[in-house]
């Protein structure tokens, strides 16, 4: 009798050890970056790459990737993409006025910066869920 209250006593730990193990894989956490940095080749900008946690702004966004360029430490322009964080993604400069976003998700973000309307998403068929810019010709 003694016996047997320890196998079921080993193996209620057994599988409460297991339990634990699965539950706490399967619990939706914050990924642990929270944001990337990534200067330019020249290092006069830099990309601010973030993620959205907000759900009540727009279920659509939750989780996607949200881009602040700033250029010599002041925000030029910021995007919120489509582009998932739990896909893979890359992102990369192209010189210092180009910025490409690969997302095995939603497909590939291409911005360029232009000296007379400062930053343009160029792909026409991608879409943001926002955009702002704070370009203006004196910023040149």
């Amino acid at each position: 009798m003694l016996h047997c209250k320890y196998n079921l006593l080993r193996l209620f730990v057994i599988v409460f050890v297991c339990y634990f193990i699965f539950i706490s894989g399967c619990v939706e956490s914050k990924s642990t970056r929270t944001q990337t940095t990534l200067p330019s080749p020249s290092g006069a900008r830099d990309v601010i790459v973030g993620i959205n946690y907000d759900k009540n702004k727009s279920r659509d966004t939750y989780l996607c990737l949200m881009l602040s360029i700033r250029h010599t430490g002041k925000k030029e322009y910021e995007a919120q993409t489509y582009a998932s964080d739990r896909m893979k993604w890359t992102i990369e400069w192209k010189g210092d006025k180009e910025l490409i976003l690969n997302s095995s998700d939603v497909g590939t973000y291409t911005w360029k910066y232009d000296d007379n309307t400062g930053w343009k998403l160029t792909n026409k068929d991608m879409k943001l869920a926002w955009e702002w810019s704070l370009w203006r010709p004196s910023d040149k």
